[in-house]
């Protein structure tokens, strides 16, 4: 609203949340004329001008070795414990349950903590569940973990979730396009965890910082000449790990070009704005391994992960700024302890599988949560909604004219259901691009609607 600060968007955001879906550089935003501060970053201003220094990076030269393989769980216990018990300091607090064994640990470790206090904390999970849309067990895993833990779940469903629902509603609007199109029943689940509590805790950050590499831990041991630790663990490993048929049909698929998941360049990108942003070069230079992953010796990938800008708008679009609902998310898992822990210790055993939090959470959770393996959800609820509805609401839609600076319209293919997950959120993005550029005019006219009546 500033005189000085245009509207004009900034290609560059823009072309990158129309084929990444957020935008990657961390320093910009979709507005040419404002800036972001990146993470771990600070900023001074002065009469000297403004300056910015990064003053954290995630370390590439810890190690940590114990002579007993207990050692490892205690020390990660320990960590863990100090992690919740710092973000636990409140009288309610809610955890995101999704059943699996990340956010189910937190959860158990946050019963543990506050009932070590003497001044309890209450606390309440909350699990996105889908009853009919898609088969969908995770329910049936939070309320065994909810019974054993004795804390109370409640379970919000996301069946009758529709796309783009009250997309025109001033109230859903967002600082920036948003890679999701269920954005109503997101903020019906914020309005329904604020009426509890103030701080909601969740798991997220566990799978990056465990990623399981065995080949740079090998290399790195044969480096260091550790002849016999390499023999020991690579036999155990070898001995341990399952033939990798999804692997290798995966591999057989990418080769001969076939695979539906494979990530496919838009053709709907206007041509002008393709050439002015440089957008296929963006396109090559993103979708290649960064150079930066390969900086950590062991955890290359976990490592190189925590610099993805997915981070920063995972962090931003759960901001209370944005959701609008004074809830604020914390995340034990990023503690900076934690990762300085796990970014030094050796990949195998402890993250294959992920051994160290099993091991940590023996006795904690429930056997069946605790030996379940890493699954993801058993349906994509997009599909699942089109053949429902069949796209109808998009049918309807009217178009923002300053679209077509960004898309070619005549190109467009309608989403359906035949199409891949991966393919069919790249032919959602011009339909979110399109909405948030037409609520701007909503939101400035509610905005000046209500500086008059005040």
């Amino acid at each position: 609203m500033h005189p000085r600060v245009t509207d004009e968007l900034n290609d560059a955001a823009i072309g990158d949340f129309l084929l990444f879906g957020l935008n990657y550089d961390n320093a910009t935003t979709s507005f040419r004329d404002i800036q972001r501060l990146p993470p771990a970053h600070s900023m001074t201003v002065s009469v000297r001008g403004v300056q910015s220094k990064r003053y954290w990076t995630p370390p590439t030269d810890g190690r940590i070795r114990y002579g007993k393989p207990e050692e490892y769980v205690e020390n990660f216990q320990s960590l863990l414990e100090r992690a919740v018990a710092d973000r636990l300091r409140t009288d309610h607090v809610g955890i995101l349950l999704s059943g699996g064994l990340d956010s189910s640990s937190v959860a158990a470790m946050a019963k543990y903590v506050s009932g070590k206090s003497s001044r309890a904390t209450e606390i309440r999970a909350y699990t996105h569940v889908y009853e009919s849309l898609i088969p969908d067990r995770e329910g049936d895993y939070a309320r065994e973990v909810g019974e054993f833990l004795r804390i109370p779940v409640k379970f919000l469903a996301m069946d009758q979730a529709q796309l783009f629902e009250r997309y025109d509603d001033p109230e859903l609007s967002w600082p920036e396009p948003v890679d999701n199109p269920f954005l109503a029943v997101i903020s019906d689940s914020y309005r329904n965890i604020t009426a509890h509590c103030r701080v909601l805790l969740s798991g997220e950050g566990c799978d990056n910082l465990m990623d399981f590499q065995m080949w740079p831990y090998t290399e790195d041991l044969r480096r260091r000449r550790e002849w016999w630790r390499l023999l020991t663990d690579l036999a155990n490993y070898l001995w341990v790990r399952p033939f990798p048929w999804r692997g290798i049909r995966t591999r057989a698929l990418r080769l001969a070009g076939k695979d539906p998941d494979q990530p496919i360049y838009p053709d709907w990108l206007a041509p002008e704005f393709s050439r002015r942003a440089n957008l296929p070069e963006r396109w090559k230079e993103q979708t290649e391994l960064p150079k930066s992953w390969v900086a950590h010796p062991i955890h290359p990938r976990g490592h190189g992960s925590l610099a993805l800008p997915q981070w920063t708008n995972m962090f931003e679009v759960e901001d209370p700024g944005a959701t609008g609902y004074p809830v604020e998310t914390r995340y034990p898992f990023l503690d900076l302890r934690m990762v300085n822990f796990l970014l030094a210790i050796p990949s195998f055993p402890w993250f294959f599988k992920k051994t160290l939090l099993r091991e940590a959470m023996n006795g904690r959770l429930p056997e069946r949560v605790r030996t379940r393996p890493k699954t993801p959800l058993q349906g994509d609820p997009i599909s699942a909604q089109l053949r429902l509805t069949r796209a109808d609401g998009l049918k309807e839609m009217s178009w923002s004219a300053g679209l077509d600076r960004y898309i070619t319209r005549s190109a467009l293919k309608a989403p359906h259901v035949k199409m891949s997950q991966g393919q069919l959120s790249v032919s959602l993005r011009p339909y979110y691009l399109n909405i948030w550029l037409q609520a701007g005019p909503r939101v400035r006219y509610k905005f000046l609607a209500e500086t008059r009546n005040d």
